[in-house]
């Protein structure tokens, strides 16, 4: 058995988390949580190490001294694991953490740069977003990759759609096209909102909930008063209300200025939406996979035209779901396998000793 540090590891709040561990389990290694913020982590003995957000350190908006502190914290523990024989695993979620000023991206482009030299092997959630990776971090082109797909997402909802329909007050035999989670500013959603009257078709709605970012939620409430078809909901959800919600849904819109991978998307395709996004390597990965009809996507601008196909598609779909089995753990575990005996953390090569 292998034994690893998962920074983070389940049980957590995102699904994903669980999934991967899971698989590791599968594929002989024993997962512990890890943080390597810590002082005790270059004493921690494992012959893998994974991270999955690094950019963690970035969260929560402290002072730029603490964050440097803690940027060559982590990296100098990763380094001592990497000298006794660590091997690291990065999940490449996103390119950057969002929405950083210019002070913190410059700590971003050397930490990141720095984990680049650092890894191993490393993950993307698709097979095309290889690209923009590399294109960013040329250090990884010489690393070990795979690409495993972002799984599907379980039901917590009991309910069929009528019933979500009907506890969430929305009429039942309407178009309604949405949006649910964060409402950041880079997702779009207000231009978005403030647009949809004239873009969609006639007696469409548009449900948004979710929690608002900056003044978002202000500007949301204030668009909600004066429109006949947004229905603004603000505040954190569950998950059985995220569930309730991507249930009731047609159309989930995603008209997200930069990303590379999205769980959002994964999750709206779970519940069965019709989903709208940007042409980019992760949603054209997503539309080979299950067809334009369950991935709409436009190019540099969202139209009239983009919301007419993903209303055609509805109709064509008829309350069907998307064919996810590609997205399964199990399809994807014999590549995550295959990387761990590229990078020399496989149950097979790892010796009685715990060293590699």
């Amino acid at each position: 058995m292998v034994r690893a540090y998962s920074w983070p590891a389940s049980p957590h709040e995102n699904a994903f988390i669980d999934t991967v561990c899971d698989m590791l389990a599968r594929a002989g290694v024993s997962v512990k949580p890890g943080r390597p913020t810590q002082w005790g982590t270059p004493f921690q003995t494992a012959e893998l190490y994974i991270l999955h957000w690094p950019d963690a350190v970035f969260w929560n908006r402290k002072s730029l001294p603490r964050l440097w502190f803690r940027v060559c914290l982590v990296l100098a523990n990763l380094m001592v694991l990497k000298a006794r024989g660590t091997k690291l695993v990065w999940f490449v979620h996103n390119l950057q953490p969002h929405e950083l000023t210019p002070a913190r991206l410059r700590a971003w482009n050397f930490y990141a740069a720095s984990l680049a030299r650092l890894t191993d092997g490393w993950v993307t959630l698709s097979p095309s977003t290889f690209k923009p990776v590399t294109q960013r971090y040329a250090s990884l082109l010489r690393k070990s990759h795979t690409f495993i797909w972002h799984p599907p997402y379980r039901n917590s909802y009991c309910g069929d759609r009528m019933s979500a329909r009907s506890e969430l007050g929305l009429p039942p035999d309407r178009l309604v096209y949405g949006h649910a989670g964060q409402i950041r500013a880079y997702k779009g959603l207000l231009p978005f909102a403030d647009r949809f009257e004239s873009l969609a078709p006639k007696g469409a709605r548009l449900l948004i909930a979710g929690n608002p970012y900056d003044d978002i939620g202000t500007a949301m409430s204030r668009l909600a008063a004066v429109s006949d078809c947004l229905d603004w909901r603000a505040g954190t959800l569950s998950q059985v209300a995220f569930d309730r919600i991507l249930l009731a849904l047609d159309v989930f819109v995603a008209p997200y200025s930069r990303f590379l991978h999205s769980g959002a998307l994964v999750h709206a395709l779970s519940r069965g939406c019709v989903v709208v996004a940007p042409r980019a390597p992760f949603t054209e990965d997503l539309a080979d996979a299950l067809g334009d009809d369950w991935v709409v996507l436009y190019d540099k601008a969202l139209t009239a035209e983009t919301l007419e196909r993903a209303r055609q598609a509805v109709c064509r779909l008829a309350g069907a779901f998307p064919d996810l089995s590609t997205f399964q753990p199990e399809s994807n575990l014999p590549r995550l396998r295959e990387l761990l005996q590229r990078i020399g953390a496989s149950p097979r090569l790892a010796h009685t000793d715990g060293h590699v």
